[in-house]
């Protein structure tokens, strides 16, 4: 069942169940959005980063809008504001936030069922010899919620 439900997960993009996940940026973007992965929004927790003397802080809620009804979601700058400079390091900035459906489609649950009975059915180790392919109805399962990031 992980198996499966983790498949459509990565095929998709998407968060099935509710998750807790925190995107990592080495900087605040240059434009007016954080583009945060893994559908669909339901809450932003926190927006922290390290400032100029490498202490982590954590960027007000008031400074920022976020629009989970997007896909992909966005944390947007409030009009008047700006980033704050960060210090130069990898993952200077993290935004945690909860993804995940209420009511999972109805097409992404039978997905998950229907990979499961494929693997139930093909156990068997595989090989360059002996690949089983996942049956084209998974892809037609999934396809419409895909998510493309630009």
């Amino acid at each position: 069942i992980a198996a499966a439900t983790g498949a459509v997960e990565t095929e998709t993009g998407r968060a099935l169940g509710e998750q807790t996940w925190i995107e990592y940026l080495d900087a605040f973007p240059y434009g007016r959005e954080i583009r945060l992965q893994r559908p669909p929004l339901k809450s932003v927790t926190a927006v922290k980063y390290y400032d100029g003397d490498n202490v982590e802080q954590t960027l007000a809620a008031s400074k920022y809008t976020v629009h989970a009804q997007n896909e992909p979601a966005r944390v947007e700058l409030n009009d008047g504001e700006t980033w704050p400079t960060t210090y130069a390091r990898r993952n200077a900035v993290s935004v945690e936030f909860v993804a995940g459906y209420a009511t999972i489609p109805e097409a992404l649950l039978f997905a998950v069922k229907f990979l499961i009975a494929h693997f139930y059915v093909n156990r068997v180790p595989v090989s360059d010899r002996q690949a089983v392919q996942v049956p084209k109805t998974f892809e037609y399962l999934v396809g419409a919620y895909k998510v493309y990031y630009p």
